[in-house]
């Protein structure tokens, strides 16, 4: 179920399991609202965390690459720029949640705008079942 992404974080603001939860939750509907209009694109599915878990840099890198092959096999409808996370290194800042965040939402609005119009034909291509004789 999609959840409305936070795209206004502040230097003031840490993620939590709930925001993880959120965007990952996010990443899986756009995955499967993704494969209703295009061609499936590389995704790894990520498991929701609790208060004793915190993320791993390789599910960082897991969003960031879903991310990245939406904006490079579909229509990219945000400007996305990739970043890159490894092992007891950084973090992702609030700049990088807001990167994540906002091209969550512009492809979660931009596939349902295409959903929205479009184009499909009033027939059935196939083999007209009256017209076999056995």
């Amino acid at each position: 179920m999609w959840q409305e992404p936070k795209t206004d974080w502040s230097a003031d603001d840490y993620i939590n399991i709930a925001d993880y939860n959120r965007i990952i939750g996010n990443i899986a509907y756009l995955h499967d609202l993704q494969q209703e209009l295009y061609k499936p694109v590389p995704y790894t599915e990520l498991a929701e965390k609790t208060v004793s878990d915190y993320p791993y840099a390789w599910e960082f890198n897991a969003i960031e690459s879903f991310l990245d092959a939406l904006s490079d096999n579909t229509f990219p409808f945000a400007n996305y720029e990739r970043g890159y996370w490894i092992d007891n290194g950084p973090t992702p800042t609030y700049d990088d949640l807001n990167r994540i965040e906002s091209a969550c939402l512009a492809f979660y609005k931009g596939y349902n705008r295409q959903k929205l119009t479009q184009q499909k034909l009033p027939i059935t291509f196939g083999v007209n079942q009256s017209a076999i004789k056995c």
